[in-house]
């Protein structure tokens, strides 16, 4: 996933765009003390499916498609074309996504997915020239996909996005901080069985700034980032198994970067979990597998200015975290700190 694919179109369909000065500026603050909660469960444990669709012009008589999905978003504000002279966003709840789908009865062959995302402290704007984000104290967000299934499914795609303490601007980000604590948490995971194509992806981001310049920010995560991806063999073993996960905590994107200071002290997981079978065993049965993690933090990515000139590039940057990958079969691995990718 990049980062700058964040989605901000679905974030402008949900959230209207927030009115202010064209000349003056918004100033605005947006606190999130409160649990939004989205819980989709579907429990099949009648006879054959056959006998329980109704069949008609074009239809099979079966169930050929299940879907799940959920979204929270809290402290979003969309201004593109808008000066922010000063911003804060407080979030100190909850955001939880739960998809559950239990199949006595076997689903033969549908093809099912199941997606979940929570967004908070998001500002996409034109400049912004002070900001103050918080995800925490105590903060969650968690996506939980569970599916399982007497029988096989077909395709089985489950994925799960956090994102946290995120500001783009198309001109500048000016003063200010973004912070992640101790206590606060990104969760997905996903858990699956008995599919014959398997596909699971989670992904959590916090702390991301987006420019072409950006001056005087303080960036500290100290939480927690986990994605752990889940297949049991109890239902058979698949032709196709694609596990990764991802986890981004301080990235900056821009063309000149002055006086920004990263602080990184905690911890991210990336489990992509075999129960029942093992590494040996999909190899022996032939199945296409990949398992893949990614964990990056305080990293800074500096674009060409145009006409190629080169901009300034001023950063302090720390990290005294662990980083943890579990399951690294055949599939790309990557563990990235303290980093600067700088195009000239």
């Amino acid at each position: 996933m990049s980062v700058r694919t964040i989605p901000t179109m679905l974030l402008a369909a949900a959230i209207p765009m927030a009115a202010g000065a064209q000349d003056g500026g918004t100033t605005m603050t947006q606190l999130f003390d409160g649990a939004q909660t989205g819980r989709n469960t579907t429990i099949l444990n009648g006879g054959a499916m056959g006998a329980l669709t109704v069949g008609g012009p074009g239809l099979s008589g079966r169930q050929t498609a299940l879907a799940q999905s959920g979204t929270n978003a809290a402290n979003v504000m969309m201004t593109e074309g808008i000066r922010v002279r000063a911003a804060t966003q407080r979030l100190v709840g909850t955001q939880t996504v739960e998809n559950a789908l239990l199949a006595e009865s076997g689903l033969g062959g549908a093809s099912i997915e199941q997606t979940g995302q929570n967004i908070a402290n998001v500002i996409a704007a034109q400049q912004v020239d002070r900001i103050s984000q918080a995800f925490g104290p105590g903060a969650e967000q968690s996506v939980a996909n569970r599916f399982a299934s007497t029988a096989p499914a077909g395709e089985l795609r489950q994925e799960g996005l956090n994102v946290a303490n995120v500001v783009t601007a198309s001109i500048s980000i000016g003063a200010g901080e973004q912070l992640f604590p101790a206590d606060s948490v990104q969760r997905v995971v996903n858990d699956a069985s008995s599919a014959v194509d398997i596909r699971q992806d989670g992904t959590n981001v916090g702390n991301v700034l987006v420019a072409d310049e950006i001056r005087d920010v303080a960036r500290i995560f100290t939480g927690e980032q986990v994605v752990t991806n889940t297949f049991d063999a109890a239902g058979g073993i698949p032709v196709s198994l694609n596990q990764n996960g991802v986890n981004i905590a301080n990235f900056v994107e821009a063309r000149t970067v002055t006086n920004l200071t990263q602080i990184s002290e905690g911890s991210q997981t990336v489990e992509n979990v075999l129960v029942g079978t093992t590494l040996a065993d999909l190899d022996a049965s032939g199945t296409a597998y990949s398992q893949g993690s990614t964990n990056l933090v305080n990293v800074l990515s500096i674009r060409p200015s145009p006409g190629g000139a080169g901009g300034e590039v001023s950063a302090v940057q720390g990290a005294s975290q662990d980083q943890s990958a579990v399951g690294i079969g055949q599939g790309a691995h990557g563990q990235v700190g303290n980093a600067a990718a700088i195009e000239r």
